[in-house]
C-alpha cells in the first residue's frame, strides 16, 4: 500500500480536497496555493466525501523539463494530462486524482500550482454542483458584476480598472455557480492576466514582464494581492447580481443597455468554450441564475467611462 508522509485538507469552493504526497516541496506549494480556503465557514462545505489528490514526485529523467505545456484529454469522465516531466489522471466518479511529476517541474511553482493543480481541482468540482462560466466577477457595494465576453472583449482590462477603484474580486476568468439550495457564486482567484499593451493604460505595470501561457498567448501576469487598489479576494458570493455581456464597439462611446434574459442564455449556450462545456446542467443553471438584470455593454475605448457605468449600476439602491 502506498504511504504518504504529508497530508493537507482544504474546502476548495466548498468541496473538501485531500492532498497527499511524500514531497515536502509539493505539500508546501499546495499550502501556499490553497491556504486561504481554511477560513471557509463550515456550513458552506459540501457534505460529501473528500476528493483525493495524490502527488508522486519522481526523479528527473530528462535533460530539459522547462516547457510549460500540458496536453489534456477527457474520456468517460476521466481527465488525463501529460507534459514534459509530468502526467496526471483525474477520475470524477471515484474522486481520485493521481499526479506523477518530476522534481524540476515542481521548481516552476506558478506552472505547478496554476496550470496543474488548478486544472485538477476545477475538473473535480464540476461533479459537485459547481457549474463553470467563462466570466470575470467583481463585487461592488455587495453587488456582483458577472462580466462575460469572448477573448479580446476587454473584460480583464475592465476588471483591473474596477479593482483600482476598490472593487473586490471573485474570479478573473472562471466563476463557478452552485444551484442546489441557495444560488451561490464561487471563485478561486490567484492572478489576473492582461494583454501586454495595457502598460500604456496602467503605468504601474511597466516593470511586469511578458509571460507565454500554456495556451500560447502572451500576457502580463499580475499576482494577488493586486497593486493600485484596496480590493479583497472573495471566495463566494450570494446576493444581488448583474450579468454583463461585453461587445467590442470601436470608435463609439460605451453604452450599457438592458436586454432580455432569455437572449443572454441563448448566447451563453452557443458560445461555450472548450473546458467550460463539461457540465450537463449548464443550461438549467444559467436559466435560473437569479440575476437582477442582464445588460450588453457596447465597449469602446473609454475605459474610465465604462468603469463608471458599472459602478453607478452597482451603487443604485437595491430593489
Amino acid at each position: 500500500m502506498k504511504r504518504f508522509l504529508y497530508q493537507k485538507q482544504y474546502p476548495i469552493m466548498g468541496i473538501m480536497m485531500n492532498f497527499m504526497t511524500s514531497s515536502k516541496d509539493a505539500i508546501r506549494l499546495v499550502g501556499k496555493r490553497f491556504e486561504h480556503w481554511q477560513s471557509l465557514p463550515e456550513h458552506l462545505i459540501h457534505p460529501g466525501p473528500a476528493m483525493m489528490i495524490n502527488i508522486n514526485e519522481l526523479p528527473n529523467t530528462r535533460q530539459d523539463v522547462t516547457l510549460d505545456k500540458v496536453d489534456f484529454l477527457i474520456n468517460n469522465e476521466i481527465l488525463t494530462g501529460s507534459g514534459n516531466g509530468l502526467d496526471f489522471r483525474v477520475d470524477q466518479k471515484s474522486g481520485l486524482a493521481e499526479v506523477w511529476i518530476e522534481s524540476d517541474v515542481l521548481k516552476r511553482t506558478s506552472f505547478f500550482t496554476h496550470d496543474i493543480l488548478g486544472a485538477i481541482v476545477r475538473y473535480q468540482v464540476f461533479s459537485r454542483d459547481r457549474v463553470p462560466l467563462h466570466a470575470s466577477t467583481l463585487i461592488i457595494d455587495e453587488t456582483a458584476l458577472i462580466l462575460y465576453g469572448k477573448s479580446g472583449s476587454g473584460k480583464s482590462t475592465l476588471s483591473y480598472q474596477l479593482l483600482k477603484h476598490g472593487a473586490d474580486i471573485l474570479s478573473e476568468s472562471a466563476v463557478f455557480i452552485a444551484s442546489k439550495g441557495e444560488y451561490r457564486l464561487w471563485g478561486d482567484i490567484q492572478d489576473i492576466y492582461l494583454r501586454p499593451d495595457v502598460r500604456n493604460l496602467f503605468p504601474e505595470l511597466a516593470s511586469y514582464p511578458d509571460k507565454i501561457l500554456p495556451n500560447g498567448k502572451t500576457k502580463i501576469q499580475i499576482p494577488y494581492p493586486f497593486i493600485g487598489g484596496s480590493n479583497q479576494r472573495r471566495l463566494h458570493f450570494s446576493g444581488r447580481m448583474f450579468l454583463i455581456i461585453l461587445e467590442r464597439a470601436e470608435d463609439v462611446p460605451s453604452r450599457l443597455t438592458e436586454i432580455n434574459h432569455q437572449d443572454v442564455i441563448e448566447k451563453l449556450m452557443s458560445e461555450r468554450e472548450s473546458g467550460f462545456d463539461l457540465s450537463d446542467t449548464f443550461a438549467e443553471t444559467i436559466t435560473h441564475l437569479p440575476v437582477t438584470s442582464t445588460f450588453v455593454l457596447d465597449s469602446g475605448n473609454d475605459l474610465a467611462f465604462k468603469a463608471e457605468l458599472l459602478e453607478n449600476l452597482c451603487n443604485q439602491k437595491h430593489v
